[in-house]
């Protein structure tokens, strides 16, 4: 199948797509810019809270005979950092980073899909991140990628021909552990299933549920009448 991938070119990135194309998958690569460009054979960059980069990248895929039928976001997608390196990212201007965060993770997702959802009758797009779940006790979770999770939810009831999965990892710190993670990954791209929001930690494969929770009686009260007018604020 196609796939347009919207990467960075990190180590982890890379084998990703590496594993994409080791099944004989054709790739369009996307990494962000300061505009537009076309980089190589299937090879692009845009500004990812351009809109109109979007709308340049959606025209020179279709201008390739191209049509993806999957798109895989790895935007999201980094490592947890420690120490030093913890700290320094704690002293950053945080609204740069908030925005940035928003324009990778949300406006991108939002602009591609109204861009590219109407040139195939089914699209699947599939958020890959890092530290946006908290699963565990020890999980450490970056807010300002938890945007990823709204166009996940939003983009297929705006486009009914759209599914989105997000998937959630913990970072692999051991050549093993890494290969658990592509083989986990391709088994969620092979064999794609009804679950939105999934989590894989440590060979385990999480989502989430909701339990029915029994509301103790209605305790009536005085100050509400049947047909009254009531302003709600706060």
């Amino acid at each position: 199948s196609s796939w347009l991938v919207l990467t960075d070119d990190s180590p982890l990135a890379a084998d990703i797509v590496a594993e994409l194309r080791g099944s004989g998958d054709h790739i369009t690569e996307v990494i962000p810019g300061p505009s537009f460009a076309i980089l190589g054979p299937d090879r692009y960059s845009v500004d990812p809270g351009a809109r109109t980069d979007y709308e340049a990248l959606g025209q020179a895929v279709r201008d390739s005979g191209r049509h993806p039928r999957c798109v895989l976001h790895l935007w999201a997608l980094t490592p947890v950092a420690t120490g030093d390196s913890a700290t320094g990212r704690a002293d950053e201007d945080g609204d740069r980073r908030y925005r940035e965060s928003v324009a990778r993770n949300y406006l991108g997702l939002v602009y591609l899909a109204s861009t590219i959802a109407a040139d195939t009758p089914a699209l699947h797009i599939y958020c890959v991140s890092s530290q946006i779940q908290s699963v565990g006790p020890d999980d450490d979770v970056e807010p300002r990628k938890a945007v990823l999770l709204g166009p996940c939810a939003v983009i297929p009831r705006e486009y009914p021909n759209v599914s989105c999965t997000s998937i959630d990892i913990d970072w692999p710190r051991t050549p093993s552990a890494r290969a658990r993670l592509l083989n986990n990954l391709a088994r969620e791209f092979r064999h794609p299933a009804a679950d939105r929001e999934i989590a894989l930690r440590r060979g385990d494969r999480w989502i989430p549920r909701f339990d029915a929770v029994r509301l103790p009686a209605a305790v009536p009260q005085d100050w509400i009448r049947a047909g009254g007018t009531y302003v709600i604020s706060g």
